[in-house]
């Protein structure tokens, strides 16, 4: 696992990334195009669990990374702007990360 420190550098590397996508006009979104929420290629998701730890507000955190992984609110958003060939893809890992953070609700 990487340390604390390289986590936070990755998280604040991962917002930027975040709201540049959000930001992005870009016509089709494929898989790479989504600013996943990895700590590298061997720690899947771990930047979910790694805010929510860092958080000096849990609540605030919490509804943030429910409102940006919620399937529906995913598929208001971007599913028209998806890749056909990518697109379940794509919202099978974002239900994935969705569930990760529901059940870091569940635990706090």
């Amino acid at each position: 696992m990487a340390s604390a420190q390289t986590l936070d550098g990755m998280l604040r590397a991962h917002e930027v990334a975040w709201e540049r996508f959000e930001a992005s006009t870009k016509s089709s979104i494929v898989y790479s195009d989504v600013p996943w929420p990895d700590a590298g290629a061997i720690v899947p998701n771990a930047l979910v669990r790694f805010a929510f730890q860092q958080a000096s507000d849990v609540k605030a955190e919490l509804r943030k990374l429910q409102v940006r992984w919620h399937p529906d609110k995913w598929t208001q958003r971007y599913a028209s702007r998806l890749e056909d060939t990518q697109a379940s893809l794509i919202l099978e890992r974002v239900k994935e990360i969705s569930q990760i953070v529901n059940e870091m609700k569940v635990s706090s």
